[in-house]
C-alpha cells in the first residue's frame, strides 16, 4: 500500500477510535490535536523517509544554565538507558523537552501505532517527574552527568 494510502487509513481509524471526524493529515505533513486533558499531541508526516513522527510535550527548557545543563543531562541519561517508549526519544523542540516516537508507515499495522501512541501520551508524565526530579538532584551521579553534558556543549560552541 503507498504510504498516502496507510496514512489516511491510519487517521481515518485514529479519528474513529478517539471520536474526531474527519480526521486527516493535510497536505503539508503535519497536523497538532488538543486530547481532552489538555495535551498536544503533534503527528508529523517526513515523506522522503516514509516516516511518521509522533511527539508531545514534556516540559518548558530552563532559562537557567545550571537547570537547563541538569535537564539535557537527564535527557540523554533517559535516551541511552531507555526511556520506556519503543523506538521513542526525549529531544528539545524550540524552548520544549519533547517526547517523540517515529513510525515507518510501511511497516505500522494500526493496532501497534495506536498502542505506542498511548504509551507515549502515559509515559510522558513519568518521565516529566523524573527530569523535574534530575534538576533538582545534587547526586554524585546528576553532578558527574551535568560535567559531562557541560563538556560536550562547550565542544559544539567551539565548532560553530
Amino acid at each position: 500500500m503507498h504510504d498516502i494510502c496507510k496514512l489516511d487509513t491510519l487517521f481515518a481509524e485514529l479519528g474513529t477510535r478517539y471520536g474526531i471526524a474527519n480526521l486527516r493529515l493535510p497536505p503539508h505533513g503535519a497536523v497538532g490535536l488538543r486530547l481532552k486533558d489538555g495535551t498536544e499531541l503533534h503527528l508529523e508526516y517526513e515523506k522522503a523517509r516514509g516516516t511518521l513522527y509522533a511527539y508531545c510535550n514534556v516540559l518548558p527548557i530552563p532559562g537557567d544554565d545550571a537547570s537547563r545543563l541538569k535537564l539535557f543531562a537527564h535527557m540523554l541519561e533517559l535516551n541511552f538507558l531507555d526511556s520506556g517508549i519503543d523506538n521513542g526519544a526525549l529531544s528539545m523542540q524550540k524552548d520544549m523537552a519533547v517526547c517523540h516516537v517515529r513510525f515507518r508507515i510501511a511497516d505500522v499495522p494500526f493496532d501497534a501505532f495506536d498502542r505506542a501512541l498511548q504509551k507515549l501520551l502515559t509515559r510522558r508524565l513519568d518521565i516529566a517527574k523524573q527530569l523535574r526530579a534530575g534538576m533538582t538532584s545534587d547526586t554524585p551521579k546528576a553532578a558527574r552527568a551535568s560535567r559531562s553534558t557541560f563538556t560536550l556543549m562547550t565542544a559544539l560552541r567551539q565548532e560553530s
